[in-house]
Formats: C-alpha cells, sequence, structure tokens
C-alpha cells in the first residue's frame, strides 16, 4: 500500500522540480550576462571598447558555450558602427553575432543549423 503511494508522489514532485527549473534556468543566465555587463563596464571603464576576445566570450556565453568547445571561433570590427561581428561553429552549427564594441550588448543573433 505505501509503495502505491510513494511513487505516484515521487513522480509527481520530479516533474514540479523541472517545471519549476525552467524559470531559474533563464533567471541564472539573464544574471550572468548582466555580471558580464557589470565587469565590462568595471574593467574597460566608460569610454573604452571591449577586446575582440570578449566580444567572442560574450557571444560564446550566450550559446552557452566556451572557447574550447568551437571549431573555429573569429571575430572582425566594424568601426564605423562600434561592432563586432562575431562567428563561430560547434559541431554543424554555424553561430553569427553582433555585439556592441563600447557595452557588450549583443545587437544581433543567428543559428545556422
Amino acid at each position: 500500500m505505501i509503495k502505491k503511494i510513494i511513487v505516484p508522489v515521487m513522480a509527481i514532485a520530479t516533474v514540479f522540480v523541472s517545471i519549476a527549473s525552467v524559470p531559474f534556468t533563464a533567471y541564472a543566465a539573464d544574471k550572468y550576462y548582466n555580471q558580464q555587463i557589470k565587469m565590462i563596464s568595471t574593467e574597460t571603464g566608460k569610454n573604452t571598447e571591449i577586446s575582440s576576445d570578449k566580444a567572442i566570450e560574450i557571444a560564446m556565453a550566450d550559446a552557452g558555450y566556451t572557447k574550447d568547445d568551437a571549431i573555429y571561433a573569429m571575430s572582425e570590427k566594424d568601426d564605423e558602427e562600434k561592432i563586432y561581428e562575431v562567428e563561430f561553429r560547434i559541431g554543424f552549427v554555424e553561430y553569427e553575432y553582433e555585439i556592441s564594441a563600447v557595452n557588450g550588448r549583443i545587437l544581433k543573433r543567428v543559428i545556422n543549423d
């Protein structure tokens, strides 16, 4: 009798924990992004632009990867618009980002499967 009650209760608890963790994951990612922006403005000051490596790091963190995961990662700076165009490949998927050189914000994200 106890086994019949415990199994459904555990199943319901597992589903609840899984559902409850989705908003937390989104919150954690947003919190991480905001911390990165604060670090950029602290490290670089208000008038200094971020580096090419930092732009790649921001784009890859947004996609959930690190530089070590990439087959290739590169960035090119458009000085006129103060934007880094970042490209990297993970497996067969290519990611393209536009990152503000001024504050590190993601301006555009394209994922090519």
